[in-house]
């Protein structure tokens, strides 16, 4: 169980992303959106964040696709916003 906690982010960081809809939650259905897949297809594999940033890590399709964070705003890793 330690593996799940510790890929569902920290409360806090998650409390104060959720308003304006920038949780892993909504990154999760952008990642499936772009990858043509469905939600529950797309693996969290990695996460890093705090209040200001986030790295995220995710299989979707058989891909591995890495996702960044920067204030409430999020794009693929290396396409700038």
């Amino acid at each position: 169980m330690k593996v799940l906690k510790s890929l569902r982010g920290n409360r806090v960081v998650q409390a104060h992303l959720k308003t304006p809809r920038a949780t892993i939650k909504h990154i999760k259905k952008k990642v499936a959106k772009h990858n043509n897949c469905e939600v529950k297809d797309v693996l969290l594999l990695k996460l890093r964040e705090q209040k200001n940033q986030g790295s995220y890590t995710f299989c979707a399709n058989g891909k591995r696709v890495t996702y960044k964070r920067t204030g409430f705003m999020f794009a693929k890793k290396g396409k700038l916003f």
